[in-house]
């Protein structure tokens, strides 16, 4: 009787109500995979951009060698003003001058290394979760 074209109705309508009950959780589920896909894509365009700041630091690093290796060091004490010095004070007044800026070029260097270390670290990081 009629009571039969309810029933399907109700059976047909609850089927409906959980397939969209799926369908909402599949939703969900995506646009979570979609969020952690884009922090990926950010920590992946970070690491890339450290690598390329390395890169430029590296660089930096070879051509400060490059020049320190290929020094003239008789030239360099021209440059330095100290190859006409007579007086012994203030030769000693210069030198402590130039004792003064290599340990701030020291120090510069050693950041720059440390620099480097955490930027590595990083990129490291960053290729282990590309894979």
């Amino acid at each position: 009787g009629g009571g039969d074209g309810a029933w399907v109705l109700a059976a047909i309508a609850g089927d409906m109500i959980d397939k969209q009950a799926a369908l909402d959780d599949a939703i969900t589920r995506l646009d979570a995979s979609d969020r952690r896909l884009e922090n990926l894509r950010w920590r992946v365009d970070d690491a890339e951009n450290a690598r390329k700041r390395l890169e430029a630091d590296n660089g930096e690093l070879r051509r400060l060698l490059h020049e320190e290796r290929n020094s003239d060091p008789v030239a360099g004490l021209g440059a330095m003003g100290l190859n006409g010095v007579t007086d012994i004070m203030d030769a000693r007044e210069r030198l402590g001058q130039l004792a003064a800026k290599y340990a701030q070029e020291k120090r510069r260097n050693a950041e720059l290394v440390h620099r480097l270390q955490m930027m590595h670290e990083q990129s490291v990081g960053a290729e282990q979760l590309k894979v």
